[in-house]
């Protein structure tokens, strides 16, 4: 994404809030007297009147993504070679952290240099592991005699028992190494304009196949882990067994593009002894210059597009998305062409009133309905800035940048009329605490930009918005819900083909001091169960499946 943030030499301290997700559930399962109302995007939620409705508010839509980097050990993990316990509670910390912001999904970087996150692959010549994980030629980061610990599989299982989606952030031709085919042939590679980063040479349909290879063995992976879904008193809800994927795809900017410089092929000799991990910038480095000889190259990254679209969503049903530049005028077109799910445009940039307006104004103009779905614009925010500036000389913006920006991309429409449908925050470390998000200005250094998600923009929980089938789609059946003895039980019809992935739950609670809908609790979709309150008298169920598309209430009386 950004590489001169993913690129610094400090970083912050991680901190570990393994037990956020659980105090998140139980404050959800802590009745509110409040129903919400918030603008399209997920903006600007406040408390209203006491509503004593038959049925809940209709749920917000809106896609709140938070970016987590592994390269460079920039977020996740905290650094090389940490034990798996470590890396699990990790994840645990940006989950719970993720949950308690109410943002719906993490993107997380798992292809970050032509390697992997997944242990099982059904890939003849796996990758090899991330860098992040581990320094050397060994990167296993279960070093068992028998590894059986995946971190993939354990980001997927932590994430659906939060009822957050994970989608799979890829670099698709960014390598750090020598790649061969099956006749260990090198492919062939090109290095950037700087000679500081080195490409898959993306102009070849040898390297295109290798990389849609790789992508479906990805979208095929299925978590084979176990996971116990936390109830608010602290018990267990139900085991949930692993085999879960990701939700969807993304590529971010860094595809190559404009003048290149190809490099010659290499000996395997040259790389068989990779330098321990801090060298790596220096070993890149010192690929693309030794070997760089100018050249320029037919530009058929639209057929890749347009193979990748077809892999993502058209055979495996999950949704793909791209994170261009502002100004990416080919992205523009695949977009109007229907080749993406949805959009994430980079605004990275600190600029006058207005200019975010402008950026999104030729997304939005460009999303047109498609006679299956109908794509969606997610704003960018480079969130990181608050700690990290685009250069030593710089001073890190203020909490307040970003949310002037997310006010005024919410405020943002094409003359259709389209919005965007909201947003995603590069990175993880400008949201990890309270205290990381800069200050709003400087009289009120203590409220930060987490803060303000918290209690502004992102009051309540919201639901993903649609982007794979046709938009208003409701699902075929609705849950059974049943109300007896402190436990509010919900389950699908006998006879429904509806694959759940979440459950969205509302409780109604009658007593003196209150009267009303409780927000939105978004629950795996191996939940069937939540022991409620005595003065729960109603419980609303929606079904959330795979598409995203959603069920009518389900409703179960006391």
């Amino acid at each position: 994404m950004c590489s001169a943030a993913a690129s610094r030499s400090v970083l912050l301290p991680v901190v570990f809030l393994s037990s956020i997700g659980l105090a998140v559930l139980l404050a959800g399962c802590s009745i509110g007297c409040t129903e919400w109302h918030g603008r399209h995007g997920g903006f600007m939620g406040r408390d209203a009147t006491e509503t004593d409705s038959d049925l809940p508010p209709l749920p917000d839509h809106s896609l709140r993504g938070v970016f987590v980097v592994t390269a460079y050990n920039f977020d996740w993990p905290n650094r090389p070679g940490l034990n798996p316990r470590v890396l699990s509670d990790e994840i645990r910390a940006v989950v719970g952290r993720t949950k308690e912001l109410n943002c719906n999904v993490i993107i997380l970087q798992v292809r970050a240099f032509g390697d992997r996150l997944h242990r099982w692959t059904r890939l003849a010549k796996p990758e090899p592991w991330s860098v992040a994980l581990n320094p050397g030629s060994d990167r296993d980061p279960d070093k068992k005699p028998t590894p059986e610990y995946d971190p993939l599989g354990d980001w997927i299982t932590q994430c659906h028992s939060a009822g957050i989606e994970l989608h799979a952030w890829v670099n698709p031709f960014r390598v750090d190494r020598l790649v061969k085919d099956a006749n260990e042939k090198p492919y062939p590679l090109l290095a950037s304009e700087k000679y500081d980063t080195v490409y898959l040479d993306y102009t070849q349909t040898n390297v295109q196949d290798y990389v849609i290879d790789v992508i479906d063995d990805l979208l095929r992976y299925r978590a084979r882990r176990d996971v116990t879904a936390v109830t608010p008193g602290g018990g267990a809800l139900k085991a949930a067994k692993g085999g879960d994927g990701i939700d969807g795809l993304l590529f971010d900017h860094n595809l190559p593009k404009g003048h290149h410089h190809r490099v010659a092929g290499r000996t395997p000799t040259i790389f068989s002894s990779p330098p321990d991990y801090t060298q790596h910038q220096k070993r890149v480095k010192w690929l693309a210059t030794e070997y760089g000889a100018p050249t320029a190259g037919p530009n058929s990254m639209d057929d890749f597009i347009f193979r990748a679209f077809q892999k993502v969503y058209k055979e495996h049903g999950l949704k793909f998305g791209i994170s261009p530049n502002h100004d990416d005028a080919q992205g523009m077109e695949w977009l109007k062409k229907g080749w993406i799910n949805y959009v994430v445009p980079e605004l990275y940039t600190k600029d006058p009133p207005g200019s975010v307006k402008r950026k999104l104004g030729p997304w939005l103009a460009n999303v047109q309905p498609q006679t299956e779905f109908t794509p969606i614009v997610v704003t960018g925010l480079c969130t990181t800035r608050v700690q990290s500036p685009e250069d030593s000389s710089s001073q890190p913006w203020s909490g307040k940048d970003i949310a002037d920006q997310m006010k005024e991309a919410n405020d943002a429409r094409s003359r259709t009329g389209t919005r965007t449908s909201g947003e995603a925050h590069y990175s993880w470390s400008a949201l990890r605490a309270p205290c990381c998000g800069g200050p709003l200005d400087a009289q009120d250094p203590q409220n930060t930009l987490g803060e303000l998600l918290q209690h502004e923009f992102y009051v309540q929980p919201a639901l993903v918005p649609n982007c794979t089938t046709i938009p208003g789609k409701t699902l075929p059946d609705r849950p059974v819900v049943l109300l007896r003895h402190g436990t509010a039980r919900w389950n699908l019809p006998a006879t429904s083909r509806i694959r759940p992935l979440f459950w969205a739950v509302w409780l109604h609670e009658r007593h003196l001091r209150c009267s009303g809908w409780g927000q939105m609790q978004v629950f795996d979709a191996a939940v069937r169960e939540l022991p409620v309150q005595n003065t729960v008298d109603r419980v609303a169920v929606k079904v959330i499946d795979h598409s995203n598309c959603e069920s009518d209430y389900g409703i179960g009386l006391r």
